[in-house]
């Protein structure tokens, strides 16, 4: 007798025969040899639908694709489902146009992905970003560029710059700020390279004999330093005299006066005056001369001898009034 197979399976009844024992015969009713072939093949056909056969059958499915449980408990092809790895093996690298994995959450299972405007480039050691936004801490090191955005009011750190180019105002606020200017000492005549503000002690001496003794409680002067020109000021009283004589000094400059300038351009003259001599002078002034740090305080009315013997009129309570400048040596 003709086999007749099922073209499809059918979900009316159970696929397989549970009802046949090893001992049954085959010629009993229902046990005809054509029903166990329809019955056989009725749970090829339920398996091949369990596993996917229909409309997802493995012709049409894609390399490397497994089957995967669905969730109505059925089974599909389909291609392996993504996994995150803990841990990934990775190898150094010389490639100088390298992509940085980034990541769209602090935590999770999360596939890594890259962005153009963030790369690296291994040859260099250099990270290249668009931009960067927030406090930059540590050391930076490298060549330094320069500062285009508006942003150049937040640097604060304190560093060192080997030059500083400013094409406009430079401008320094705040109360207590300024600019430092300490004795750099530069050989270009076109740069300021000091600036000092300060108090000097005036010392009254006589080139010849005797002494002269300063109030202590007036014998301090003022001074500003703008580069190498000292501009100084005070008012000193004598309190005590030991039988002065000869050029009377006005000695404790702040800064040591420069060495044998250009036709004595060295020798700087300060407007000064000295009330309470023992004896009235006329044409009172004074000159630093050069590598020191005191002046000669001397008369004369503009005629042919200077009158050079000032310290015998200084008396107690004589006071002096003095305010000029001079060229230090550095």
């Amino acid at each position: 007798m003709a086999t007749a197979y099922p073209g499809a399976l059918d979900t009316s009844g159970s696929q397989l025969r549970t009802d046949i024992a090893s001992t049954d015969d085959l010629d009993a009713s229902g046990k005809e040899h054509d029903v166990m072939h329809v019955n056989v093949h009725g749970a090829t056909i339920a398996l091949e639908t369990k596993l996917g056969i229909g409309s997802t059958t493995a012709a049409g499915a894609s390399t490397s694709h497994v089957l995967v449980k669905q969730a109505d408990g059925d089974t599909e092809w389909a291609a392996v489902p993504a996994s995150t790895p803990t841990a990934i093996t990775v190898a150094d690298t010389t490639d100088t146009s390298c992509s940085v994995a980034v990541f769209e959450s602090a935590t999770g299972d999360l596939g890594p992905k890259t962005d153009g405007g963030l790369t690296y480039n291994a040859g260099t050691g250099m990270l290249t970003a668009t931009g960067l936004t927030g406090p930059l801490t540590g050391n930076a090191s490298g060549t330094a560029l320069t500062v285009t955005q508006a942003a150049q009011t937040a640097i604060t750190s304190v560093g060192t710059l080997t030059a500083l180019t400013v094409n406009g105002v430079l401008t320094v606020s705040g109360a207590g700020n300024g600019i430092l200017l300490d004795g750099l000492n530069s050989s270009n005549a076109n740069t300021l390279d000091d600036y000092e503000e300060g108090y000097w002690t005036c010392a009254l001496t006589a080139s010849s004999s005797g002494s002269i003794t300063v109030n202590t409680g007036s014998d301090q002067g003022a001074y500003t330093k703008v580069g190498r020109v000292v501009h100084i000021q005070g008012l000193f009283t004598v309190s005590a005299v030991s039988s002065p004589a000869g050029t009377l000094r006005v000695g404790g400059l702040p800064f040591t006066a420069a060495p044998s300038l250009n036709e004595s351009a060295d020798r700087g003259s300060n407007m000064g005056t000295v009330i309470n001599l023992a004896n009235a002078k006329s044409g009172i002034h004074t000159h630093v001369h050069a590598n020191t740090t005191f002046m000669d305080m001397n008369a004369g009315a503009g005629g042919t001898v200077e009158d050079a013997s000032l310290a015998d009129d200084v008396d107690t309570g004589s006071y002096f009034l003095i305010s000029g400048s001079y060229i230090a040596s550095a």
